[in-house]
């Protein structure tokens, strides 16, 4: 059974407070998104060999194990930290824009945009997508971004 994406934001379009639950819904999907998109962005550059997790450690000032644990899930980021991380990952900063829940919200029926990386060979390995999905294919090349890197 599909819940109409109306029902969902009812009692976030009236003036009363919003329910914890959809406070915490809305934050973790925040706090995933803003994840996804450092991630991807170091993993594109590390995928090319422009970058390693010693390099971003070295110019933020930071050791490598920091970033490694900043790398391994969505945790509790400060601002300070996803600006340090985007700037060190790829000389950028976020360029915001507000879009509106109501008509935008659409079925989470695909994974992180970083699984979706074309895999990179190497002289003793062979081209394998081990989840048969490519930006092509995904879905998600075509939908509009409401966070983007601008370099």
């Amino acid at each position: 059974m599909t819940t109409p994406q109306t029902d969902f934001l009812s009692e976030i379009q009236t003036d009363r407070p919003i329910p914890l639950g959809k406070l915490a819904y809305f934050r973790e999907r925040f706090r995933d998104r803003l994840y996804e998109l450092v991630l991807s962005e170091f993993l594109k550059r590390e995928r090319t060999g422009e970058l390693t997790k010693a390099e971003v450690a070295r110019r933020i000032g930071r050791k490598p194990e920091q970033i490694t644990r900043w790398l391994g899930a969505p945790g509790n980021w400060t601002l300070e930290t996803v600006s340090d991380l985007l700037l060190a990952i790829g000389k950028a900063e976020l360029n915001f824009k507000l879009a509106p829940l109501l008509g935008r919200c659409s079925a989470n029926f695909h994974g992180a945009e970083w699984l979706y990386l074309p895999p990179v060979a190497t002289s003793t390995t062979r081209l394998i997508d081990p989840i048969g999905k490519t930006p092509e294919t995904s879905g998600s090349a075509d939908q509009e971004q409401a966070i983007e890197v601008v370099a």
